[in-house]
């Protein structure tokens, strides 16, 4: 559909729709993970979009591109593209818009280890999101603050943050918040000393990390069984998570590797549709110029 929008946008010279249609067509590449198609489309409609002064959709274009960084593990790009989604969305006014660039800038700031700044951006967006009654955000945004919590040591605060993302998953049958937020759960308790937790939460998180084939979360569950196990002198266990732990991480290595040579490939797409059309343009002035000086050649003179 959004392919055959396209082409009619097109063949009307509807600029509005094409970026629309381009933008539509850019997300469904994003989420099918086909970084290298989804690039170019959101970067075409982005720049109609800021043509026909259409801050709020330049905004989500922004946004998406950004996802597209944050997947690909080009963090410092990612952050850069979701500040400018907060700056347009700002000039749109559109509060939304800016509230979940915002959620996703948290996200890349602890990525870059800047856990401190991740809290402070993730923290301003709880009052917006706990009024617009999105659960599903609220639960993901308090999972991240309470995961930086946890890695600045403050166990106090991830615990309660952590507890109301589990309670929000939970009560929205969130699966994945459920899996993550168990799994954090066991490292703050074996922060805390407490083996037995940690081995039981961290279970449970696996568990429907496997139902899910979540291969990030069960990487990561792993790699925190194995440390745990070892503490506990249980070294066969501890080998067999880490052969796990490697096993998976190995996959997604493989995996991250090919999404962000697409990426990279998308982006050489873009700029060499940009260097085409300024070729274009070249020959278009060249001939113009030609045409003037062959009209200059036939005015009589004064």
């Amino acid at each position: 559909m959004a392919k055959e929008a396209l082409l009619h946008a097109k063949k009307i010279n509807y600029l509005e729709g094409e970026a629309y249609a381009q933008r539509t067509l850019g997300v469904c590449h994003l989420v099918l993970e086909q970084y290298r198609y989804a690039v170019p489309e959101l970067e075409n409609a982005k720049q109609l979009f800021l043509q026909s002064q259409n801050f709020k959709a330049a905004s989500s274009c922004y946004r998406h591109i950004g996802n597209v960084y944050t997947q690909t593990a080009i963090y410092d790009k990612a952050k850069e593209t979701y500040e400018r989604a907060i700056d347009y969305a700002l000039k749109a006014g559109n509060e939304r818009y800016v509230t979940y660039a915002k959620v996703n800038l948290g996200l890349v700031e602890y990525l870059l280890g800047n856990y401190a700044n991740a809290i402070a951006v993730l923290t301003q967006t709880l009052d917006i999101i706990e009024r617009y009654d999105d659960k599903l955000a609220l639960a993901e945004v308090c999972f991240n603050i309470g995961n930086n919590y946890l890695q600045l040591n403050n166990l106090e605060k991830a615990q309660e943050f952590l507890s109301k993302s589990l309670i929000l998953s939970e009560e929205l049958e969130y699966l994945k918040g459920v899996s993550q937020t168990y799994t954090i759960l066991g490292s703050l308790y074996f922060k805390k000393g407490d083996k037995e937790n940690a081995l039981k939460y961290m279970h449970e998180g696996l568990a429907s990390a496997l139902e899910l084939n979540e291969k990030r979360i069960i990487s990561d569950t792993y790699k925190s069984l194995a440390e745990v196990y070892k503490s506990t002198g249980n070294f066969e266990k501890a080998i067999e998570c880490f052969e796990l732990y490697d096993e998976t991480r190995k996959k997604l290595q493989f995996h991250d590797n090919t999404t962000l040579v697409d990426s990279f490939k998308g982006e050489l797409d873009v700029e060499k549709s940009a260097r085409e059309v300024v070729e274009v343009k070249n020959v278009e002035l060249e001939y113009a110029y030609e045409l003037i000086k062959k009209k200059i050649k036939t005015l009589p003179i004064a």
